[in-house]
């Protein structure tokens, strides 16, 4: 047994076949980033075994200097340490597709993780620090973009094989769920459903009495075109090449999970304003399948308008009808197709939230959603345009006072005639209401944070990681930390980025010609003068309008400074469009402390 504060670790090892069963389990909860580490040397090559089939490489160090950063256009750490990563090569069901290893003088050590529970992350290292060689990294929990996966054991099998004798992984270890080019496909008795690798929803299928396919829906995902980007440009689901997998049993079926961050079609369109994503399905030998859906604005939107939803493609659909218990609330046919149909928002009754929806075509039900259970912010609109179904969390309206909460819905989903409920999986099980405010966990304690658990799955929406308040955006080499036992944010600079922590302010709050004071408190150590005179430690405002960004600063002085308030007004121009609030070095050296950010109004 191991202590870690209040946090206890209990090893235990036993025989298994040729080799050592080892379970690793925490009492009082798992620390935040614990992880174990494993040395493989001498290794010529490493090698994992997943649900997608053998990874393997010759194994070498491949940049011994350079730690990697988080670029402009990637969420996660690019050409560093990590060699391979389960979040997005993930383990399938069985042992033969659940390892990893390396080859050392003919033979392989081998990690056989349990595919009951596997860990939250494997990672094969080439470096930790200044130590070079093979390392292999077990976490029993991480936080993927809000989203904590994982528990509080450890269970895997210590062995070594001959080169011949390694496990080779023979499939997903489910015959139902196979790997497919960009992603996955489950297939029964009933239907044929087509996963992206970033969990959206690519194609539907039905099966016909003679034993073929019919195409019901697809593609569909999570997507915002408006009020985090700029106007017109899609930012998407089925875009993101960082999102993290996972495929678990559930009873006799299969569970899969993914999560991640939307992003353009583009190498460069990674979205400014973080709009994470989760997405589950509950599959089984049943007619129906369970859905789970969310989305997390990390900042509320800019603009005018926004628009924030889920959309699934029904090229044949004619007809739309969202009902509840209590029976139908609104219905339409499609028409033309260029105008949207059955609105709910201009129903007769736009309070009623539909719990079931039909999609018809010309020769009767398509798609089928039923049992539906909506959690966090409710959505602001339900409708078909064309074939495409919308549910829409942010339809028109900007403002967004549920910036940072997840919002969502998990459903049952059938194909034809067939109404059929799939048992409940993902239910949300709780929800914390969010601490309503211009500025979010201005103090970094993340007590703003909503919590949202999923009873069956044991994922919790959302836990950011300590080191990434959802509320703000931090620069590399920002923190979160500690200072005389106050929580708050470190910036260090380099003379050469800019790198200031931000968060956005719902324009649409703050009226043209309204004058606003920005207020925090900020010290400073070993701040100097950059190569031009606004590159300072500072405080300040951005206004951006379609001409050009305006901006309201106030420098903290040069060398050490001790913690004290500052403070800088600004009243917004004509036409702003992303307003931000901003601190930290502006492209000078040295190092500033932040907290206490606070925005109140100050004109009447």
């Amino acid at each position: 047994m191991r202590k870690a504060g209040p946090h206890t670790l209990t090893l235990r090892y036993g025989k298994s076949g040729d080799g050592v069963s080892v379970r690793a389990t925490w009492q009082g909860g798992v620390p935040q980033g614990a992880a174990v580490l494993f040395d493989v040397p001498a290794a010529e090559t490493w090698l994992a075994g997943t649900a997608e089939g053998l990874f393997e490489s010759p194994f070498r160090v491949r940049h011994p200097g350079y730690d990697g950063s988080v670029g402009s256009i990637y969420r996660l750490p690019q050409g560093t340490a990590t060699v391979w990563d389960s979040r997005q090569h993930p383990f399938g069901l069985s042992a033969e597709s659940a390892w990893v290893g390396a080859s050392v003088a003919g033979r392989v050590p081998q990690f056989v993780f349990d595919p009951s529970r596997p860990p939250a992350t494997v990672q094969v290292l080439d470096r930790v620090g200044v130590a070079h060689g093979m390392k292999v990294l077990m976490a029993w929990q991480t936080d993927e973009p809000g989203v904590t996966v994982g528990g509080d054991e450890l269970r895997f099998d210590l062995c070594l094989a001959e080169g011949s004798a390694a496990r080779r992984p023979a499939g997903t270890g489910d015959a139902r769920l196979t790997e497919a080019g960009g992603g996955w496909i489950f297939e029964n008795a009933h239907y044929r459903a087509r996963i992206s690798r970033s969990g959206a929803l690519t194609a539907l299928w039905r099966r016909l009495g003679d034993g073929t396919w019919r195409k019901a829906a697809g593609p569909g995902g999570l997507y915002t075109d408006r009020g985090f980007g700029p106007d017109g440009e899609r930012y998407a689901q089925e875009n993101d090449v960082e999102a993290f997998a996972r495929i678990e049993r559930a009873g006799d079926g299969i569970r899969l999970v993914f999560g991640g961050e939307m992003r353009g079609f583009q190498r460069f369109d990674k979205m400014g304003r973080s709009v994470r994503f989760y997405s589950a399905y509950a599959f089984g030998d049943g007619p129906a399948f369970r859905q789970t859906l969310a989305v997390n604005p990390a900042v509320a939107p800019s603009g005018g308008s926004a628009y924030l939803a889920y959309l699934l493609r029904a090229e044949d659909g004619r007809r739309v009808t969202f009902a509840d218990a209590a029976g139908e609330i609104i219905s339409g046919e499609r028409g033309d197709g260029k105008t949207r149909c059955a609105q709910t928002l201009f129903g007769p009754q736009p309070q009623r939230l539909p719990s079931a929806v039909g999609v018809e075509g010309a020769d009767g039900p398509l798609v089928r959603f039923g049992d539906a259970a909506w959690f966090g912010a409710r959505p602001a609109n339900l409708f078909m345009h064309g074939g495409d179904l919308h549910v829409a969390w942010l339809d028109s309206q900007a403002g967004d006072r549920d910036a940072g909460a997840w919002r969502g819905v998990s459903l049952s989903v059938s194909l034809g005639a067939a109404g059929v409920a799939a048992p409940r999986d993902d239910a949300p099980a709780a929800v914390q209401p969010v601490r309503e405010g211009l500025l979010r966990d201005g103090g970094f304690d993340r007590d703003s944070c909503p919590r949202l658990v999923l009873a069956r799955a044991g994922l919790e929406l959302p836990q950011p990681a300590e080191v990434h308040p959802a509320a703000w955006q931090l620069p590399n080499r920002a923190e979160v930390t500690e200072d005389g036992g106050n929580r708050c944010v470190t910036v260090e600079g380099d003379g050469r980025e800019y790198r200031l922590i931000r968060q956005a302010l719902p324009s649409a709050l703050l009226p043209a010609r309204s004058t606003w004071r920005l207020t925090a408190r900020m010290r400073g150590e070993g701040v100097e003068k950059g190569d031009t005179g606004w590159k300072t430690a500072c405080l300040r405002w951005s206004a951006a309008t379609a001409k050009r960004n305006d901006y309201a600063t106030v420098s903290l002085p040069f060398g050490d400074s001790p913690w004290r308030e500052y403070t800088v007004e600004m009243t917004v121009p004509d036409g702003a469009r992303d307003i931000t609030v901003e601190a930290g070095l502006n492209g000078n050296k040295g190092r500033v402390w932040i907290d206490d950010v606070r925005v109140e109004r100050v004109d009447k």
